[in-house]
């Protein structure tokens, strides 16, 4: 009898070792190999041509946009229209045409899900930023009406507050007219305590130094992340098993995190916020989840996708807008006559009656704004993994490829946007979007297609009342501290900060 379970047990372990090695032939060499025989039977480039470590190596510097100034370009990117390269058990194709990206993120958009980066956000569960098929179409069309123009307008007097009240204690705290602030911290912070008045009505800024800490712990969980994705776990088998110290911050990180909007959503759910049935109400995000968890909605969800949605807009809320303005404040340090072009509009449209009608009439706040956005893209590269064959062009694009959208060099190609497509230039947009660009689908700084960003409507009216009260109080420039070194996890974000010197007026 003895015999017999000794011989059983041998042979599960035999099955579970010979299913192991089976999963990681198929994982590591199989599908790779495969997917790279199909670039090269199509002729596609290979860029570059050595080991995957080395490529991995080349690919980070690739998306960190390494910029040795403003102006530089991307090493990679600008040498094909279309490339691929290996990086461990991922072959990845770039593809830098705006008729292609089209197809991608348009016409073929059902063919493709998210990337494996952003499937790997543990925290982001299947939330609407996450969710690909049925799962995703649901949660747009419910969450879609909080994004209306009315809806958004509704929330500017809390903007405006907040804006206000952030520059006003600038002021308090100036030394001799003048303060070094670390702008992009700032500006974090801010879109953390808005994010939670307009999404949650709650106040995230309790315990004093919340805000500072919740935007620290999103930034090194998103950093550990990206280092497991493009880093050398990527191509080292059980490198996560190595490196134990990472996998323990991923798990503080994201039970911090998830701890801090199950508390929201708690509060939320006593407080007996109003429901969906009451005539011309304008829901909240989170009364909208959980009026749908509720079966209030024909679109229900579950418990764990309405956490996912809270964490995915507190992330995604306040990275962009954040991303947006602190390019734009270092823009305009750079250029002190746009800067002060920019004021004198505030100073005629706005400051004497800070009121949304004539918030939107800031055409120079408009334009540095979309200016900003080409030059420095709060997502720079956008993926996407395909989950269907399907023909993007003359390229048959295989089941299990990664597709790489290098958003950053399609704005700044000179073939699309002219000579000056790496200088600060404005004024390029004074006839909208179709007249800056030889083709308007190769500007796409919130994506395109049915996934375009939901929220880009209220991130540029944060954007533009933030930076409007700004320009109404204070001049400012570059700190001699600051070190340009652009860096991308989610967002596009400097990763030294962005001190400057600001002077009240």
């Amino acid at each position: 009898m003895a015999t017999v379970l000794v011989l059983w047990l041998w042979l599960g372990l035999g099955i579970s070792a010979a299913a192991k090695t089976s999963l990681f032939l198929w994982n590591w060499i199989w599908t790779p190999l495969s997917l790279v025989r199909s670039c090269r039977r199509q002729g596609i480039a290979e860029h570059p041509r050595s080991l995957p470590i080395w490529q991995l190596l080349s690919f980070s510097k690739f998306v960190r946009l390494n910029l040795d100034s403003w102006t530089g370009l991307i090493e990679l990117g600008h040498q094909e229209k279309v490339f691929y390269f290996v990086a461990g058990t991922k072959v990845r194709m770039s593809i830098r045409d705006p008729s292609l990206v089209r197809q991608i993120l348009i016409d073929n958009a059902t063919c493709y899900s998210k990337p494996s980066f952003i499937r790997s956000l543990k925290i982001l569960g299947n939330g609407l930023f996450s969710a690909s098929g049925d799962l995703w179409d649901n949660q747009r069309q419910l969450l879609g009406r909080i994004f209306h123009t009315k809806a958004i307008k509704n929330h500017f007097e809390s903007i405006l507050t907040s804006a206000l009240k952030v520059t006003e204690m600038w002021g308090n705290e100036l030394e001799n007219n003048c303060r070094e602030v670390d702008i992009n911290q700032e500006f974090l912070d801010i879109m953390v305590e808005l994010i939670g008045k307009i999404a949650f009505d709650a106040d995230l800024s309790i315990p004093s130094g919340n805000l500072s800490m919740i935007s620290k712990s999103f930034k090194r969980y998103l950093h550990n992340k990206w280092q497991i994705c493009f880093g050398p776990a990527a191509t080292i088998p059980w490198y996560k098993i190595l490196n134990m110290h990472l996998v323990k911050e991923i798990y503080e990180d994201e039970c911090q995190l998830s701890n801090l909007v199950k508390e929201v959503i708690k509060n939320r759910q006593c407080s007996n916020a109003s429901t969906l049935d009451e005539v011309d109400h304008d829901p909240i995000l989170i009364d909208r989840l959980l009026d749908a968890k509720s079966l209030v909605s024909s679109c229900n969800i579950s418990t764990g996708q309405v956490l996912d949605n809270c964490l995915t807009f507190l992330l995604a809320g306040h990275e962009t807008t954040s991303s947006l303005l602190s390019w734009t404040v270092y823009l305009l340090s750079l250029n002190q006559l746009w800067q002060e072009r920019a004021r004198a509009e505030v100073q005629e449209f706005f400051s004497w009656h800070m009121h949304w009608k004539n918030l939107t009439n800031l055409k120079l706040i408009n334009m540095i704004l979309f200016e900003s956005l080409r030059l420095f893209p709060p997502q720079p590269v956008i993926g996407r993994h395909c989950m269907k064959k399907n023909l993007v062009g003359e390229y048959e694009v295989d089941k299990g490829m990664e597709i790489l959208i290098p958003i950053a060099a399609l704005h700044r190609d000179q073939d699309l946007w002219g000579d000056d497509a790496n200088e600060f230039r404005p004024s390029r947009f004074a006839n909208g979007i179709n007249g800056a660009c030889k083709d308007p689908s190769a500007y796409l700084p919130f994506g395109t297609g049915p996934r375009t960003c939901i929220g880009q409507t209220l991130a540029l009216t944060e954007a533009r009342t933030i930076l409007a009260v700004m320009l109404d109080n204070y001049a400012w420039e570059l700190s001699p501290a600051y070190k340009h070194y652009p860096h991308v996890t989610l967002t596009l974000q400097p990763k030294f900060g962005m001190p400057i010197l600001i002077t009240k007026l």
